[in-house]
């Protein structure tokens, strides 16, 4: 980190910048600064085309600074602004600090992405297997694997700044379609935000938002293609396998996340309020009213509910859980494959010489109907080798047969695929559908971004900036908004609570800029008044 000063009678105390990728500067102002001292300093980097987000650090008044390209930009702003001098600037570097590695939690934070990446193994060993037995279901559930695994390996690991600059222009917007103004709506326009990116920039964005909704959806329907080949190889337990995969990979892409369960809390304010219909107090006592109230208890804690709780708390756990599931499966369809391929091998000449009651295949039959479903054992003697068609239909169940038996069986590949599938659950299972290690956005990636604070902190700043009786309204509709949005954990209670603290920090702010409050009907945004001015003038040139 570079920490920037300019002495005792600067109006900043100083400015930090971290080293390498980290593209967050945090300025601090003196102490003692006045109420709205400052305030020309964030719409100074706004116009630069810098995100700027008032806040409080050790009850300091800060901006988070972010957008700029270099280290030194940000100082040299404020320099060539005259907000401080260059000649008195003194830098001095603070050598970074190396944290105690904590194993567990760096496969948590890093989890979706080491997923992807170990999924991407597993599949190559998969298609491999597939390959070797020219069971080409196989390899295109493999070929499925491989574009989920990609998605993850690229989008697992949620980058907080690029979550928060999505979420900070759609706060923009949602002020704007308020009618109020917002500072960055000087430099930014509702056009700039609003225009439609070109396919690829479409396709790049809608992966990022939804990387493990894309993951899973895939791995479903790799799931439907393994119960197809374990409809095609004669394997009930790889059958089921692709059964478990395809339920528990589809209920990990459509339950949205919901974090821990706010049920209890809820049922008993609900009893609550209920109880305060009811007057006198004596009345809270009357049968119905005792009835409800143990009902929405019992429902509170039925086994069902409970079940589905824990799946919405974190559906990818429940997906994990089910693919580990199906990696046993797998492993059991592969272990009982090693028996059974050999023994399909010694057996098939015996059908193909109408010798399959003979001692010598007894043995083999026997196995086979252990192994076997009754009806797939009983489809192997359903081929008329007495027409060409049953001949070639009976010749690619013995081609089949005999290139899994190469290279020492292509049960050992699945084998391995399984294993490192189950690493690769594991992984997921701790996961979260909003950035890797279960802790919002920048919880895979590493990025300690806390993206809702600092959205809380950016829409406190401008309602902050309107007039006082305005402001409760605008809270309510703005802790709903952000209570919608991917990555936020929070309900519109909470946020609303969060925001009336921000706002009654930010007004002692010296950042404060006051904005103008909510318009009159039919508002008119600062762009769509500049815009209108500019096509008025040339028109009056035009005409002219």
């Amino acid at each position: 980190m570079t920490v920037y000063t300019w002495g005792g009678d600067s109006p900043i105390e100083k400015v930090e910048t971290p080293h390498g990728k980290a593209k967050d500067a945090v300025i601090y102002a003196a102490s003692g600064s006045e109420k709205g001292e400052l305030a020309a300093i964030p719409d100074m980097l706004r116009s630069l085309g810098m995100t700027v987000v008032p806040d409080k650090i050790d009850d300091k008044f800060v901006l988070r600074v972010s957008g700029f390209q270099n280290e030194k930009e940000v100082a040299s702003a404020l320099e060539e602004n005259s907000f401080v001098q260059k000649a008195a600037r003194q830098e001095q570097a603070t050598p970074k600090v190396k944290e105690k590695l904590n194993p567990l939690a760096v496969i948590r934070e890093k989890s979706a992405v080491a997923s992807g990446w170990t999924y991407f193994v597993g599949d190559a060993i998969l298609a491999a297997a597939g390959v070797m037995r020219k069971d080409y279901n196989e390899v295109a559930q493999a070929a499925a694997f491989t574009s989920a695994s990609l998605v993850m390996m690229k989008y697992g690991a949620q980058d907080g700044d690029k979550a928060f600059s999505g979420l900070y222009d759609k706060m923009l917007l949602q002020f704007n379609k308020e009618g109020i103004e917002v500072p960055e709506l000087k430099h930014t326009s509702v056009k700039e935000l609003t225009k439609p990116g070109g396919f690829v920039q479409k396709v790049d964005e809608f992966l990022s938002h939804h990387p493990t909704e894309v993951f899973t959806a895939i791995n479903a329907y790799a799931g439907y293609q393994g119960i197809l080949a374990g409809k095609e190889q004669k394997n009930p337990m790889k059958l089921a396998a692709g059964a478990l995969i395809l339920t528990g990979m589809a209920t990990a892409a459509l339950v949205p996340e919901k974090g821990k369960n706010k049920i209890v809390p809820e049922a008993v304010e609900q009893i609550g309020q209920r109880i305060g219909e009811h007057s006198p107090v004596k009345d809270v006592w009357k049968q119905p009213v005792v009835e409800e109230a143990k009902g929405v208890v019992g429902t509170l804690f039925s086994p069902v509910k409970k079940f589905t709780d824990w799946v919405q708390e974190k559906p990818l756990r429940f997906g994990g859980y089910l693919a580990i599931a199906n990696n046993v499966a797998s492993m059991k369809g592969s272990l009982d494959e090693r028996k059974t391929n050999p023994a399909l091998a010694a057996y098939l000449p015996h059908i193909e010489a109408g010798t399959t009651d003979s001692p010598e295949a007894a043995e083999h039959r026997a196995l086979l109907q252990k192994k076997m479903t009754k009806k797939d054992f009983g489809d192997l003697h359903k081929h008329d080798l007495n027409t060409a068609e049953g001949r070639e239909s009976f010749g690619e169940v013995r081609d089949r047969v005999g290139q899994a038996g190469k290279f020492g069986g292509a049960w050992k590949v699945n084998l391995a695929a399984s294993a490192t599938y189950m690493l690769a659950n594991a992984l997921l299972s701790i996961s979260s559908k909003d950035g890797g290690g279960g802790h919002g956005h920048g919880g895979g990636g590493g990025n300690k971004k806390d993206v809702n604070a600092e959205l809380v902190a950016a829409s406190a700043a401008v309602i902050a900036a309107q007039p006082e009786e305005a402001r409760n309204e605008l809270i309510d509709k703005m802790s709903a908004f952000m209570a919608e949005q991917r990555g936020i954990k929070f309900e519109p209670k909470e946020l609303a609570e969060q925001l009336r603290a921000k706002v009654a920090e930010a007004e002692q702010s010296p950042w404060l800029t006051k904005v103008g409050g909510a318009k009159e009907a039919a508002p008119v945004s600062h762009v769509q008044a500049v815009t209108q001015q500019r096509e008025q003038a040339q028109h009056q040139s035009l005409s002219v």
